[in-house]
């Protein structure tokens, strides 16, 4: 069955809601706020790559204790910790920017706490034929959530209450990330309560060519597509020309606006035998569209490559996420290995994938286009070796 009717999933669902709209603003907000104070590219991609590295050590470590059956501690403390980073940024006001480091270390050492249990949560929840339906709703909240808070967010900054500036959204963020913490009591899914063997895992992998492929896929989509291109070099070029958080956080809102219909019936209508053609689709789209940025570096571009990308990554996204989940399942005793998988595959899609796009950020000196151009078209051609990589995972193994 495709449903996800369960009165806990539809609590799991809504409480991560409320977490990933208190993230909303450290990825929005956070580089704009470094480039507005710094206008130095160098410190935000260092930024982001020390926040990553102590995510990934986060989410390690702490996998060893959700595989034990310890779920709601990682998940309480994580929310609790990265609500008090915000609030300590919004106590910060202006003086955040010499805080950087430590700034990034907290918010991604309770965030590796947070993810690494959600993760095990949404998998111990679903099944091979509702994973689909559970990333499509997923998707459609947090696209919604992306079409509401950008422009509040810019529209609050913008207003500047009691001379806060930035500070106010993350103290609107803290907010959010209690209310996530206060409903996400859900019941435990059954544990294996044994210790974390990432070697055996590595070994398993290594025996089935599908799941190194979908590793490649995650280190490729995290490089290509998911790292610096969205989360850095998109919100500071169209920032760069509008020099306003508001009209900023209103494009970023109607980009959010193109995805979120499509997100519920791809993910609830759409066969898994038709997955790869439309992760084609989207990858095609996000190729070209990445290229018209060297060609046409303006602002109808921008915005034109913001509505390309939001289709992009509906159509890659989702079948990317579901048949890595559902090939797990090719592991005998898979739920012997599910959490060392996601551990494995964190380090592929986040640490190695996205770090990697930040790396490049620090051999580039400005937002000029001819400084980009060569990390753009590096990226553009990741995106197409994606695509190659998932259409040659065997169909039959993730129904």
């Amino acid at each position: 069955m495709n449903s996800i009717s369960q009165p806990y999933v539809k609590r799991l669902l809504t409480a991560h809601s409320f977490f990933v709209a208190g993230k909303v603003f450290f990825g929005l907000f956070m580089s704009v706020f470094i480039w507005s104070e710094t206008k130095d590219i160098n410190l935000v991609a260092t930024f982001y790559i020390t926040y990553l590295l102590i995510h990934t050590f986060s989410f390690t470590v702490f996998a060893s204790l959700v595989k034990k059956g310890v779920m709601h501690f990682p998940r309480k403390l994580g929310i609790i910790g990265c609500a008090s980073v915000y609030f300590s940024i919004f106590l910060l006001g202006d003086r955040a920017i010499e805080h950087l480091i430590p700034i990034a270390m907290g918010f991604g050492f309770f965030n590796g706490m947070y993810w690494i249990s959600y993760h095990i949560f949404r998998f111990d929840y679903t099944k091979t034929s509702n994973r689909g339906n559970y990333t499509g709703t997923e998707k459609a909240i947090g696209t919604v959530i992306g079409i509401i808070l950008p422009i509040l967010g810019g529209y609050i900054i913008v207003q500047n209450f009691y001379n806060y500036g930035y500070g106010n959204v993350f103290l609107l963020g803290s907010f959010l990330y209690l209310v996530s913490f206060f409903i996400g009591n859900i019941p435990l899914p059954k544990s294996t309560h044994t210790k974390l063997h990432l070697r055996k895992t590595i070994k398993e992998i290594m025996k089935h060519k599908d799941l190194q492929k979908s590793m490649i896929v995650y280190f490729l989509g995290g490089f290509g597509r998911a790292g610096a291109l969205l989360r850095i070099l998109l919100p500071l070029l169209i920032f760069d020309i509008l020099q306003n958080e508001f009209e900023l956080g209103g494009w970023l809102s109607f980009f959010a606006l193109i995805s979120a219909f499509l997100a519920v019936l791809f993910g609830r209508h759409i066969n898994y035998k038709h997955y790869k053609n439309f992760a084609t689709i989207g990858g095609l789209l996000f190729f070209v569209s990445i290229l018209s940025l060297i060609g046409f570096p303006i602002l109808l571009t921008y915005i034109i490559f913001g509505i390309v990308k939001e289709l992009g990554s509906l159509f890659l996204q989702i079948p990317k996420r579901v048949i890595s989940e559902n090939l797990v399942h090719q592991i005998d005793d898979y739920t012997h290995h599910r959490v060392e998988y996601i551990v494995i595959r964190e380090w592929f899609g986040i640490l190695f994938g996205r770090g990697s796009s930040y790396v490049l950020l620090l051999f580039v000196g400005s937002l000029a286009v001819q400084q980009l151009q060569y990390v753009l078209v590096i990226m553009a051609f990741a995106v197409i070796v994606e695509i190659l990589f998932l259409r040659s995972i065997n169909q039959e193994s993730y129904k």
